[in-house]
């Protein structure tokens, strides 16, 4: 009788894994029968869109009002529209499997058997239920996590002399019909290949060929179909994006409070580092990597490339990384910095220089604390807190109309600064996202909360940056907020 391989068993560990987390999740439509409840991730704002854009797709309607995200992943949903409610479940399924293959595939590539490359997986996105969780919700990261590991794969051996072109320009092509913010991965390839046949002279022309016609295989579709429904116009999603945009203004800030420690900014929260903290390897694994070169440099600048993008996206808070799940956006990185990781642990066993000097640059930056201080007077301040005001989250955080004024001008919510309740509900505290607050704020007419007579005086937050013993390790010392109603 054949032996199974350590890799099918993985496999079936997955499977088993995605079913019982699919169908034990309290918001898979119908597993709860209050009014509120009973449909699920069909009525949360993201996932009813796609739910709303695949059945719309499957009844040929085409009425752009039911289009809100970018096609592909209502594509892929809408011919199991017969199953009602779960058209998203045999989709994400054999999204999860089809990436579990690919990383096989691509770590096969540097070296590492199909059995360890396996386990990898398996550790780094399994043992945390909040992450493997993030497979059984509908999100179009899925098929895009499939897409970029296949693309991968494909790369790798590329560079290695098994050409398939045509995949190549398909797997690339096919990633920002899905996630246009993935694009960044394809393009990363795709101009890397090239780069690397100049250097070599061995650039054919047949090959470019095939490149080209595997891009236009998912984009010809895909833009009949986007023509047919939007015209020549924008979409919705897409201006919304441009409105949200990115943004460089305090990035140590910004990396602070989304991997290390945000509760004295936000009040709540944990950073990604204090809940995943093996990944202090996979970040030294990937500076590393910029050493060795080939398949495993390709990786690391596409891992840095791609977190470097959302350290800068204007939506990706605190706040919403684990209550929203907007750690769904790195989870096809996470076996990829599992695999640097292992690896550099190699070298570090073996006390090569690189290594170690890598594993010492990533903990040192670790142990940077971005802490709140009192403004000065005339000092502009990173965070405003305005007591008094009853302040929940549906008239704070997730208000677009709230705006304030300083001596600067105008700071709208969402798209410049970010606005939510003290934990006692009575005030709010405003975060500038794109430029600081200068001077004192005031309510923009029309668009504050009410103000209660005699509310206490604002105030106003600078940063003070020092080193210290890191605050995603316990006991974690950085917890407490920093003057929390």
């Amino acid at each position: 009788m054949r032996r199974i391989s350590p890799k099918v068993y993985g496999a079936f560990l997955l499977t088993l894994l995605y079913i019982g987390y699919y169908l034990g999740d309290p918001a898979t439509p119908g597993n709860r029968f209050d009014a509120c409840c009973a449909s699920g991730w069909i009525g949360w704002w993201d996932q009813g869109r796609y739910y709303e854009s695949a059945g719309a797709l499957a009844a040929g309607n085409l009425d752009p009002a039911r289009h809100w995200y970018p096609l592909g992943y209502a594509v892929l949903a809408a011919p199991f529209g017969f199953l009602r409610s779960h058209p998203f479940f045999p989709v994400d399924l054999v999204n999860l499997l089809s990436t579990y293959a690919a990383f096989i595939l691509f770590a096969r590539r540097v070296a590492i058997t199909a059995t360890v490359a396996a386990i990898i997986f398996l550790l780094t996105g399994c043992l945390d239920s909040m992450l493997f969780k993030q497979w059984a919700i509908p999100w179009n990261t899925s098929p895009s996590a499939a897409l970029i590991w296949g693309l991968l794969a494909v790369s790798a051996a590329y560079l290695q002399g098994q050409r398939r072109p045509f995949l190549l320009g398909a797997l690339a092509g096919a990633l920002p019909l899905i996630r246009p913010t993935d694009g960044i991965i394809g393009a990363i390839c795709l101009v890397w290949l090239a780069a690397t046949d100049l250097r070599a002279a061995r650039l054919r022309r047949r090959d470019l060929g095939l490149i080209i016609a595997g891009l236009a295989l998912p984009v010809l579709p895909y833009a009949a179909l986007y023509l047919a429904i939007y015209g020549l116009h924008p979409t919705a999603y897409m201006i919304n994006s441009g409105n949200i945009g990115l943004t460089v203004h305090n990035p140590i800030w910004r990396a602070c409070v989304l991997l290390i420690e945000p509760r004295q900014w936000f009040f709540a929260g944990s950073g990604i580092l204090s809940r995943i903290p093996w990944l202090l390897l996979g970040f030294a694994g990937a500076l590393w990597a910029w050493r060795k070169g080939g398949v495993l440099a390709l990786l690391s600048v596409c891992l840095t490339a791609y977190c470097l993008f959302f350290l800068c996206y204007i939506d990706l808070l605190p706040t919403g990384l684990w209550r929203y799940f907007n750690i769904h956006y790195f989870k096809w990185t996470l076996p990829g910095f599992g695999l640097l990781g292992w690896l550099l642990l190699g070298d570090l066993r073996l006390r090569r220089r690189t290594a170690w000097v890598a594993l010492a640059v990533v903990l040192i930056l670790s142990c940077i604390r971005v802490t709140p201080r009192p403004a000065v007077p005339n000092e502009p301040a990173v965070a405003v807190d305005i007591p008094g005001p009853a302040a929940t989250e549906g008239n704070t955080t997730m208000n677009p109309e709230l705006a304030v004024a300083d001596a600067d001008g105008v700071i709208s919510n969402i798209t410049m600064m970010r606005a939510f309740p003290f934990p006692s509900s009575n005030g709010v505290r405003l975060i500038a996202l794109r430029r600081d607050f200068a001077d004192p704020v005031d309510w923009r007419a029309g668009h504050g909360l009410d103000m209660p007579a005699g509310a206490p005086p604002q105030r106003r937050w600078a940063e003070s940056i020092a080193i210290g013993f890191p605050c995603w390790l316990p006991p974690h010392i950085c917890r407490k907020p920093v003057s929390a109603p």
